[in-house]
């Protein structure tokens, strides 16, 4: 059997990826080590790398730090700073939305050199949304060309509840360039009048007609381009920033961009005002608040229609018979076989997953090939419901939510329905947990490893890093 690769079930597998997955799949050990990317929260990093901190190159201040000189300005945020070179921009600056890119050197007040970015020979790249008070404030204040040295407590120089740096830092910035963000929306604090609504709450208006014949389905493969804002004006995520569509699985996707998505054809332009029960609850995107879109739709990409939903998919039959560990299963076909893996076996598959209410969140047929994983790193309702198959059997599960995502933000809620087909089992060599998540909402289902390219959701895996790495902090 090929290399078992995990798939959407998984609650945790080696994953790294809103853009840069490795896999999918059912796991068990939680969070990923490393999130590249939330929905509207670019790269992300939720775990520091392990191992010993490469030596920094120490480098001599401009000047004396410590004491602050008396002739720094102050500025109206609370920061103090020198300029030490002039830009040779036309006057214009980097506005709050924009993505900047600088070189920089970071001090201790000491004068030791915790950071130096020109050792990368590029510039570092800074969504400015996603970066400390302190930062966004030194940048938006300069042209390009400038060089400041800025005093920065830690207070302003960190993100949200981030401990480092715990003492004033002072950089040397440099303004290279910047790249301009979409503009606001004038009405992206609330629904304007004359906007249609969706049977499920979603506002819309349509910007620009395409001519595009047909709508996509809930399980083909989009393209579009997106920009999102909060209601402040404040840029979450944008694609045009990042100069390329994003790829969407409409079947991996939540049902805010789903909604959205299919009222459009190839060349639409639509604004949607998504409330909060339509968003997937992930890091960077309010929990209380309606975000807004403007969503471009570049490209459809059929995929084969899913099986037909079961007749019996909102609960159990009477004939249903249950495992002692509580899943309900059904035998649509028998199989061939004697045999039945082993929790510790890997297995090929072909499934497919609905929620109670009918809808599809996954499917290896619309796929097109087969699913490969290891029972030991699926969610426990397949684990037990698989276990007991034999070669060329078709089942139907309903799996409780004890058994299945256990009500985890973004995954399939309550009970959950698949049919599955074992075509082949095999003992694999025990590997080590990785510490990923390869859960609902970041593809379910996929022997593919190269199927991680196309995200449920574009907020998903962003292989940029928008989000800058502070080595100084760490």
């Amino acid at each position: 059997m090929a290399a078992v690769a995990a798939i959407g079930l998984t609650l945790g597998a080696c994953q790294k990826n809103e853009g840069g997955q490795t896999e999918d799949g059912p796991s068990e050990e939680g969070e990923a080590a490393v999130v590249k990317t939330g929905e509207d929260n670019p790269n992300i990093r939720t775990e520091r790398r392990t191992g010993p901190r490469r030596k920094v190159e120490q480098i001599e201040p401009p000047m004396a730090l410590d004491p602050v000189p008396s002739d720094v300005i102050q500025g109206a945020d609370g920061l103090v700073f020198k300029i030490l070179s002039e830009g040779s921009g036309e006057g214009s600056r980097p506005g709050r939305n924009d993505t900047a890119f600088v070189h920089y050197t970071a001090w201790k007040m000491s004068g030791e050199t915790t950071f130096n970015s020109r050792r990368r020979n590029s510039p570092q790249r800074r969504f400015l949304p996603q970066q400390p008070p302190g930062w966004v404030a030194s940048i938006t204040d300069m042209k390009v060309g400038e060089k400041r040295l800025v005093w920065m407590p830690p207070e302003l120089a960190r993100m949200g509840r981030a401990k480092k740096p715990d003492e004033t830092m002072v950089y040397e910035i440099e303004l290279v360039k910047f790249d301009s963000a979409p503009a606001v929306p004038d009405d992206v604090a609330a629904v304007p009048e004359g906007a249609k609504r969706t049977k499920s709450g979603l506002a819309y208006q349509v910007l620009q007609r395409g001519d595009g014949k047909d709508k996509p389905d809930g399980w083909d493969i989009v393209s579009v381009h997106y920009t999102s804002w909060k209601t402040d004006g404040t840029m979450l995520q944008s694609t045009h920033t990042r100069k390329r569509a994003q790829p969407v699985d409409m079947m991996r996707t939540h049902k805010g961009w789903s909604d959205a998505i299919q009222l459009m054809v190839v060349g639409d332009k639509i604004r949607a005002w998504v409330p909060p029960e339509l968003l997937r609850v992930q890091p960077g995107v309010p929990k209380d608040q309606m975000v807004v879109y403007e969503f471009e739709l570049e490209s459809i990409t059929d995929r084969p229609e899913p099986p037909p939903v079961p007749k019996d998919v909102a609960a159990p039959p009477k004939n249903a018979k249950k495992t002692d560990k509580g899943v309900f299963y059904k035998v649509l076909t028998k199989g061939s076989g004697s045999e039945s893996p082993k929790t510790s076996d890997g297995v090929v598959v072909h499934y497919t997953g609905w929620t109670t209410d009918g809808k599809i969140f996954d499917s290896s047929l619309v796929r097109g090939e087969p699913a490969q994983f290891a029972l030991n790193r699926v969610i426990p309702g397949w684990t037990d419901g698989v276990i007991s198959m034999v070669k060329g059997e078709r089942r139907r599960l309903w799996i409780p939510q004890e058994l299945a995502y256990q009500g985890r933000p973004g995954a399939p809620a309550g009970m959950l329905v698949f049919d599955i087909e074992l075509i082949d089992f095999r003992a694999i060599p025990a590997r080590p947990a990785h510490g990923g998540h390869m859960g609902h909402g970041h593809g379910h289902g996929g022997g593919n490893r190269g199927r991680a390219a196309v995200q449920g959701d574009p907020h998903e895996g962003e292989d940029e890093a928008e989000h800058a790495e502070h080595e100084d902090e760490k």
